[in-house]
């Protein structure tokens, strides 16, 4: 352990005499005790209570190490670290890393392996292997994951983050206007029943929609929302052939099929929209989504964007029943806390949750082989990771143990992700833990609160665990898809909404531009492609060729 002499200088001004007096403390030239950790604006109590808390811990150690927040939105912070580089001074020592960035900020050299504190924090005892659901097996030197958080990180048996929340999209409903009956399939509208697809959604749009407002609304343009679950469907339909195929042995939208791991050469990958196995179900999905689009009865334009039902106002059309259903993230609800507070003294509509994979699409192209498969979203979440260049300074603690700054940092996060704050994570953020008891946690306190807020989220947080249980499960019949963790991710999303925007220009031109839509699939066998599809295929090799690897 490195030691500062701090000199005690004392002058004696009668003699001129200078004496010098050398004392050892734990620190080191341009290095310091302080841990900062960023937090988000909406979540800033709770982490102050956890901060507190762990700053106690510290103090009964003996230690001189301290939590401190920074205040800055999860994604600032990355770009910050992207702009600057993780040595930049200011960079938080903890962050929040969104799960589709986590393979990126290893490669950039941006966190740390956490084996090792994983194994004296999270892992050992009995207590927190309850908690974290990971155990550390002494014999063999090895940690045993326990949920599909920590699958999702390990990197050949390293983990470089500890889970902190899961994601999936909800379907958000107002239950006096629609009766949804989930084990028969059906959704109750005016007494009319129509089926739990995209169909029937298209159905009860065109049938009902009298006030120029869908019953059922989208957001066509938000490829997050919309995009990923129905073109997600492609990959669950091909997930055994798209493993075999892939590198690492998981199916998603992009993957590589070489044999280098993060190989510079563009043709190393393959993808949804190029693979021919893929190309009819693309086209299927594509249709959906235009028939989906089409039958909200708007402005084409606002069915693109939903300017309708727009992020301010969703949840608000909703309960009022001005629309009656639609797609939204849980970490959207908690902006309506104000709205909602109100609705409940004037004893507004309850709202409910559904699946996301509880709305069903038919894919396989020729009728015959048709099926009906899950919407998907794709298996995202955040996880804490601990800096790089985190101070390499050390302390011994009252019981003789030596404590990292590192070590330090992972007592932080322990602390962050404690059952005793997951009420306010769901709350606050609409966040979602990952973990058993922290569920089982939350879900007393949103039992026990039993507001319109408080049930929507809680029956979005039963949906969300459900989806991930369905994890394991293959095909067609599973509401989450694995996240690619392949760079080229960054021109998926490019090529969705730059495909959803031509289509749109493309249907509200009165001279149509001529496209050739003549295609043939694996089989050989000639179709005809719509026009989205067309678009899907054309943008992704556009942007494909245009790519630079960073």
């Amino acid at each position: 352990m490195k030691k500062l002499l701090k000199l005690l200088l004392s002058f004696s001004y009668g003699t001129g005499l200078i004496i010098i007096t050398a004392t050892s403390v734990s620190c080191s030239f341009g290095k310091t005790p302080i841990i900062k950790v960023q937090t988000d604006y909406e979540i800033e109590g709770p982490y102050t209570e956890a901060i507190n808390e762990v700053n106690r811990k510290f103090e009964e150690l003996g230690v001189s190490f301290r939590a401190e927040k920074t205040i800055i939105p999860l994604g600032d912070n990355i770009g910050n670290i992207n702009k600057k580089g993780i040595r930049e001074r200011s960079i938080p020592d903890v962050f929040s890393i969104k799960s589709d960035q986590y393979n990126t900020q290893i490669q950039q050299g941006n966190i740390l392996e956490l084996n090792d504190v994983i194994k004296k924090y999270y892992a050992t005892n009995k207590e927190d292997q309850d908690v974290y659901q990971i155990k550390y097996d002494s014999t063999n030197d090895k940690l045993i994951d326990g949920n599909t958080s920590w699958k999702s990180y390990n990197r050949n048996g390293i983990y470089y983050n500890v889970p902190a929340s899961i994601e999936n999209i909800l379907w958000v409903y107002n239950a006096r206007d629609l009766t949804i009956n989930t084990d028969e399939g059906y959704m109750l509208y005016n007494g009319k029943k129509y089926d739990l697809t995209i169909d029937g959604i298209t159905k009860l749009n065109t049938s009902e929609n009298s006030s120029g407002q869908p019953i059922v609304s989208t957001k066509i343009m938000n490829s997050y929302e919309t995009g990923a679950p129905f073109l997600n469907i492609i990959v669950n339909r091909h997930e055994e052939e798209i493993k075999k195929a892939a590198l690492n042995n998981k199916a998603s939208v992009i993957w590589n099929k070489s044999q280098t791991e993060d190989s510079r050469d563009k043709s190393d990958y393959d993808s949804i929209f190029e693979n021919k196995n893929c190309i009819r179900d693309l086209n299927d999905v594509a249709q959906q989504i235009i028939n989906w689009s089409l039958s909200t009865g708007n402005d084409l334009n606002e069915s693109l964007t939903d300017i309708a039902t727009s992020f301010a106002k969703q949840i608000e059309l909703i309960q009022i029943g001005q629309t009656s259903m639609s797609i939204l993230q849980p970490v959207s609800i908690p902006a309506y806390t104000a709205y909602l507070t109100q609705a409940d003294k004037n004893k507004g509509a309850p709202l409910k949750a559904l699946s996301l994979g509880d709305i069903r699409v038919k894919v396989g192209g020729e009728e015959s082989k048709q099926e009906l498969a899950k919407l998907s979203g794709f298996q995202i979440g955040s996880g804490m990771g601990i800096k790089t260049t985190i101070d390499k300074i050390s302390e011994t603690t009252n019981n003789g143990e030596e404590m990292t700054k590192k070590d330090a940092a992972a007592m932080i996060i322990r602390e962050l992700t404690q059952p005793r704050y997951s009420a306010q994570w769901v709350k606050l953020l609409g966040r979602y833990s990952p973990y058993e008891k922290n569920k089982i946690e939350a879900q007393k306190y949103l039992e026990e609160e039993n507001t319109i807020l408080s049930n929507v989220l809680l029956e979005g947080m039963e949906r969300v665990y459900s989806d991930y249980q369905d994890y394991g499960a293959t095909g067609i019949d599973k509401s989450i898809t694995f996240s690619s963790d392949e760079t080229l991710i960054d021109i998926y999303w490019d090529t969705y909404h730059d495909s959803v925007r031509l289509w749109h220009n493309y249907q509200a031109s009165p001279q149509k531009p001529n496209l050739d839509l003549n295609a043939t699939d694996a089989n050989g066998k000639s179709f005809k492609l719509n026009p989205l599809t067309y678009y899907f295929i054309n943008q992704w090799k556009h942007f494909k060729e245009l790519y630079v690897f960073g």
